[in-house]
């Protein structure tokens, strides 16, 4: 009753801020944030300029925009303390939107090509619809190379062409059908948890559809992945750190450095400062995140495996931000823990002696 409920109040919530223009905002965003992202927002936009009210579900910000036109934007706070749904309201274009979400210090975090099938696959049982055609998608290789597919085609047909390319779906929108091919919702989602839905006249049942299948369905994987990332390094001699193992579909060839990928991550960045300590027979580098002020092991082990082991104090959004750029640089993965085996050492066994 309560999930029902909570379900209901942010449906409602984010229909306040709905745009029927979607250039002219609606985009809907997940922020990890230990802080109201609100704060960020005084702080790009100026909080003499900003009015702030409370409203049901959340809190509504204003303030006027060049030519004195009215921009609008809602925050709500979800269950889990740390995270929150930010919607762009009128007058917000997605670019103008993405400034003020990079302004404030948020976690770090993606959806995967499997992450996003679930979503939508998800929202078309809800709807009860028979098939998803894509509108658009955006695609980004493994070799930097962008992809945009503009017509329609079934949406299992760019699934294919994302894994055939080996690497990311960036966005996607997309519209569920029914039997007899009529829209039921047009949705846009993307691989930083950004989504919209867009119609001038949407029902109650689309609209509670794509807070639940959409929206707080993002919440739970981002949820689960902070929670499975947490808490993994080492915080003290004596505890070792928690190493996870990614599995490539594609097994990695001598094309395929590691070293290479890290180096375009770094120069992508900016944040990034990488240190090797072997590269034959195998590749072993270590990876400080300045952003995250984190460090990661990173080492490939075979044909198709690398692992990641964190350094002290490493942080969830860290291990998150990596993982993104291995998969930018070497394709799809699958993620499961390290088995360390009876024989492993400790620090406090391997600088005290055994």
């Amino acid at each position: 009753m309560k999930a029902c409920r909570v379900m209901r109040l942010l449906s409602q919530f984010l229909r306040r801020f709905h745009v029927q223009d979607r250039r002219s905002g609606g985009r809907i965003a997940l922020i990890c944030s230990p802080v109201s992202p609100l704060e960020a927002i005084l702080q790009r936009v100026g909080a003499e300029l900003v009015r702030v009210d409370e409203v049901e579900g959340g809190t509504q910000i204003r303030w006027e925009g060049d030519g004195g036109r009215p921009q609008v934007v809602g925050i709500s706070q979800l269950d889990a303390a740390d995270l929150w749904v930010v919607v762009a309201g009128d007058g917000i274009g997605s670019k103008t939107a993405d400034r003020l979400w990079s302004a404030g210090d948020f976690g770090y975090y993606y959806l995967s090509l499997d992450d996003i099938e679930a979503l939508v696959s998800s929202l078309r049982g809800r709807l009860g619809g028979r098939r998803v055609v894509s509108e658009s998608a955006k695609m980004l290789s493994a070799r930097g190379r962008k992809r945009t597919d503009n017509w329609l085609q079934d949406v299992d047909d760019i699934y294919d062409a994302v894994r055939a390319y080996r690497g990311q779906l960036e966005s996607l929108r997309f519209v569920v059908k029914d039997d007899q091919d009529a829209p039921l919702s047009e949705v846009f989602i993307d691989r930083y948890g950004r989504a919209n839905i867009y119609g001038s006249e949407i029902p109650d049942s689309a609209w509670e559809a794509f807070t639940e299948e959409i929206v707080l369905a993002i919440a739970r994987m981002v949820r689960e992945k902070i929670e499975y990332l947490e808490g993994r390094s080492a915080r003290k001699f004596g505890i070792a750190p928690r190493a996870i193992s990614l599995t490539f579909e594609t097994p990695l060839t001598w094309e395929d450095s590691v070293e290479d990928c890290v180096s375009r991550i770094l120069r992508r960045s900016g944040a990034y400062t990488m240190s090797t300590l072997h590269q034959n027979p195998y590749f072993h580098g270590i990876v400080i995140d300045h952003q995250y002020v984190s460090s990661v092991d990173v080492l490939v082990v075979g044909t198709n495996e690398i692992q990641l082991s964190p350094g002290f104090h490493c942080k969830a959004s860290a291990f998150q931000r990596m993982m993104d750029a291995l998969e930018w640089g070497l394709g799809a993965f699958s993620v499961s823990d390290v088995d360390d085996g009876e024989g492993a050492l400790t620090l406090e066994e391997v600088f005290g002696g055994r």
